[in-house]
């Protein structure tokens, strides 16, 4: 979220969802099977200062659930529709969450403890208006800049060595 555009607050947020709902070879359903077909677990997420996207599956299907999630980090399609719907998800959450006495009580400190302008001094998710404005060209041009070599920290537990994650992570995410 600390990276959000002015205006462009819950982009971030938006971005990590849309991963998961299709890429240039799956729509999101396709993905989803693919994933559930390995007994994997796939999700995305963003907070403040992260995105995480993370697949959880057993070692035996370590390869082909690297290759599933290199797919989704490195090509994503972004389907207009997903990007529509997760937005009126998003404003759907935002209307309820202004029922909610800790969600406005928590908005209510940021906005005081942090400087005028601060990113965190706004709602991480974004806002109505800031929600409203995204559009699938922003979605995209985000995660060009933000999603890629660079900036990624890849973690890997459980019965594997480090020698055959580097083999995985060279095959598969280049």
């Amino acid at each position: 979220a600390m990276t959000d555009p002015e205006g462009d607050e819950g982009l971030a947020q938006l971005v990590a969802h849309a991963l998961s709902e299709g890429t240039l070879r799956r729509d999101g359903a396709a993905l989803a099977l693919a994933a559930e077909s390995l007994g994997a677990a796939l999700d995305a997420s963003a907070d403040w200062d992260s995105a995480v996207a993370r697949l959880t599956v057993l070692t035996p299907r370590l390869r082909d659930a690297f290759a599933l999630l290199a797919e989704v980090l490195t090509q994503p399609a972004f389907p207009e529709r997903e990007v529509e719907r997760l937005k009126e998800e998003r404003l759907a959450e935002l209307l309820q969450m202004r029922t909610e006495p800790g969600v406005l009580a928590s908005e209510a400190f940021n906005k005081w403890t942090y400087v005028a302008g601060s990113r965190y001094g706004k709602p991480d998710g974004g806002t109505e208006a800031s929600v409203r404005g995204i559009t699938r060209e922003k979605v995209e041009r985000f995660w060009r800049a933000r999603y890629g070599p660079a900036g990624t920290t890849l973690v890997v537990a459980g019965d594997v060595t480090p020698e055959q994650v580097l083999a995985l992570a060279g095959e598969t995410l280049g």
